[in-house]
């Protein structure tokens, strides 16, 4: 897969989300533990705490307001609160002012006194409400609220939820990272206005005098999608989390878990299945990726037409979660798209029971299928696992089956053959190749294996072997689109300079492919494709052409996407996605013949 949002201002941001955490820890002095969520008296009754969004709620006489309890990443409940609104219903709202505080302050957690900070403005008039995201000297990006229309209009949907002013335009091509350097001299095309308009999906914003209340999971759902986590509530609590985080290897609940689970199972009411639907519906139109792909026109009518609606927005959270999970594994059935944890409502207990009733999905049975051969086939080879590095004669392959980003500083002590992250093993054997005396004339790059991983190590492995590396990406949803240049410093001396490249060397490189290569391992292929410096051995790869992003519902289901930020390369000033694979340039009929390095060596120098 391809790690959604990997640059350091996503690190950064991590950072925040932890580092809050600690801090109101120490402000508050105490946490609540594990499986203690709850949610608290009115607001109106409650004690203002100094980590507190939900300090005052706004006196409606319509609504019912409760304090309610927030965890981030981790099972210990932290002192935060927001304040969540019910009215004559069980679906809750937010309060948009309160809503714009808790942001900011989450964002702003870890924020240095020089940073400027992410800046919400909340204005309001009549029946609109603005937040306004600042970034100084006057350049003010709108998110407008008709509270008479029920929709969301916004000038600039990227720029608004940037790190910063001097952010990319794209986050995934935010990448300086010490290992990997972003180019100054990028091509971004901004995207265009965008409105969510929310009575189109029977999704109804409120506005009581001069209080503004938005669906909880319409704001949480739109606020999240640029994020590596997702915002859900579990009928007691809100979590930010990825859903993955609830189970183990075994599938059995981690503390995290059980907190989340710990809500009761339950009956769903008929307002919350219709919200549940309708939000489900405008979630997938707006940030599911492969939308034109699949020939989606609209989830509700994809929905209609398979006989899902009346049950997925029904009263029944087992038989929601059963059709949710079949459209994910069966319907999209992508690779990046897996159901993740059921919602609390349907039990803890019933996400294995899909997973052994419906198993994994055509598409992705058919790569443990593969993954399974050639793991097999390789064994056969190298009975004690296969090395990051050897050289076989004079040809030197490079193997490895995710990208990673570095596991320690290699700055401080150099990468060594028994280092087996992505940027380790480049590193220690573009050293080899390039040592004095080497006897190399093939390079040969192992993806036949490879599912995919971080961006940022993709980008690290292109420019090892191209120079510089291009890589665009565009927004399905706004259509904006950036195209950025890439270098990496594989020796690790801090200088990014022809000494860090195979490129220009004089040594004939390759790639192994198989239709296992997935996601980052079919974007690097396509790259060499396009550029025609790295031949393609093997079969054509898997595709794979979106970043991934967790979701949730309305109810507490969580799963995860291809997003609407989708990969591509840029030709004669057009975006191709590369979601189809690639053919490559010399076919194997059977990959085991990959995995007998003294024979493919032997092929290999019979090319030239």
């Amino acid at each position: 897969m391809i790690a959604p949002f990997s640059g350091k201002g996503k690190i950064h941001m991590m950072k925040r989300f932890f580092s809050v955490v600690l801090s109101l820890f120490l402000l508050a002095g105490c946490g609540t533990a594990s499986g203690s969520a709850g949610t608290a008296s009115p607001a109106s009754d409650s004690t203002a705490s100094p980590a507190s969004a939900a300090a005052s709620a706004p006196a409606s006489a319509g609504f019912e307001a409760k304090e309610t309890g927030i965890y981030l990443m981790s099972p210990m409940q932290t002192p935060l609160k927001l304040n969540l609104y019910f009215k004559n219903s069980d679906v809750p709202y937010v309060s948009l002012e309160e809503w714009n505080e808790l942001f900011m302050m989450l964002m702003n957690a870890n924020a240095e006194e020089n940073e400027d900070g992410f800046v919400l403005v909340f204005e309001k008039d009549g029946d609109k409400a603005v937040l306004k995201r600042d970034f100084g000297n006057g350049a003010v990006y709108p998110m407008e609220f008709d509270f008479a229309a029920d929709t969301i209009h916004m000038m600039d949907y990227n720029v608004f939820f940037s790190n910063d002013k001097n952010s990319p335009l794209i986050p995934l091509m935010e990448m300086d990272e010490g290992f990997v350097k972003t180019g100054e001299n990028g091509n971004e095309i901004a995207g265009d206005e965008i409105t969510f308009d929310l009575s189109s999906y029977g999704i109804d914003m409120i506005r009581e005098g001069d209080q503004y209340f938005v669906p909880f999971q319409t704001v949480a759902d739109i606020f999240s999608a640029r994020q590596p986590y997702t915002i859900s509530y579990n009928g007691e609590a809100i979590f930010l989390s990825t859903g993955e985080m609830f189970y183990d290897n075994d599938n059995k609940l981690t503390a995290f878990g059980e907190a989340y689970y710990s809500a009761p199972a339950k009956a769903r009411s008929e307002a919350m299945g219709t919200y549940t639907y309708n939000e489900l519906c405008f979630l997938l139109d707006h940030f599911y990726g492969l939308k034109e792909n699949h020939e989606i026109s609209s989830f509700d009518r994809l929905f209609d037409n398979n006989g899902f609606r009346g049950l997925l927005s029904g009263t029944d959270s087992t038989v929601s979660d059963a059709l949710l999970y079949r459209t994910i594994h069966y319907i999209l059935n992508d690779q990046h798209s897996k159901y993740l944890a059921c919602s609390p409502m349907s039990g803890a207990d019933f996400t294995s029971k899909l997973q052994e009733q419906f198993g994994q999905g055509p598409c992705r049975e058919e790569t443990l299928r593969t993954m399974a051969e050639l793991s097999a086939a390789r064994r056969q080879y190298y009975p004690d696992g296969i090395p990051g590095y050897e050289e076989i004669g004079n040809t030197a392959y490079i193997t490895f089956d995710s990208f990673s980003k570095p596991t320690r500083n290699y700055k401080e002590s150099p990468a060594t053959a028994d280092d087996r992250d992505t940027i380790g093993v480049i590193s220690y054997s573009i050293r080899q190749i390039l040592r004095e005396g080497s006897p190399v004339k093939n390079v040969v790059l192992d993806l036949s294996q490879n599912n995919g991983g971080a961006a940022p190590a993709a980008a690290y492995v292109l420019s090892a072997f191209l120079g510089d590396a291009n890589l665009s990406v565009r927004d399905t949803m706004t259509h904006a689109m950036a195209t950025y240049t890439y270098t990496a410093d594989t020796n690790l001396d801090g200088t990014f300079d022809e000494k860090d490249t195979l490129a220009g060397k004089g040594l004939h490189l390759f790639c192994l492919t198989s239709k296992a290569s997935f996601s980052c391992a079919n974007l690097v292929p396509c790259v060499f494709k396009q550029t025609g410096s790295v031949a393609l051995i093997g079969h054509r790869t898997g595709g794979g052409a979106c970043t991934i992003t967790p979701m949730a519902t309305a109810d507490g289901s969580l799963f995860r996407t291809s997003s609407n930020m989708q990969l591509s390369f840029m030709r004669n000033g057009s975006f191709y996605d590369v979601d189809q694979g690639v053919e490559p340039d010399y076919f194997i009929h059977d990959l085991s013949f990959l995995y007998d390095r003294q024979a493919l060596t032997e092929y290999l120098n019979g090319l030239r």
